[in-house]
């Protein structure tokens, strides 16, 4: 099975949770990775380079192949991600 969702979130983020409980909540399949367990920060330094400050919040999505942040994300795909018109 290919994971289309992708979350990489850290310890403590009531961010991580939220979009966690979304996706149980909705029943979407999802991969979710640790900070320092399953990848360094340095990993994603070039994806927060490219993102503004005021929407650099964790977890960073992954959705249809594309890295997203957590507000991004909220703002621009939540609905087209439940499925909803």
């Amino acid at each position: 099975m290919t994971h289309k969702f992708k979350i990489y979130g850290k310890e403590n983020c009531i961010n991580c949770e939220k979009i966690k409980q979304i996706c149980i909540d909705n029943k979407k399949d999802y991969l979710y990775f640790t900070l320092d367990t399953d990848f360094k920060r340095e990993d994603y330094k070039f994806f927060w380079e490219s993102v503004d400050l005021v929407n650099r919040q964790y977890p960073i999505l992954e959705y249809n192949g594309i890295l997203i942040s957590y507000k991004l994300f909220i703002k621009e795909y939540l609905n087209e991600f439940l499925a909803i018109k």
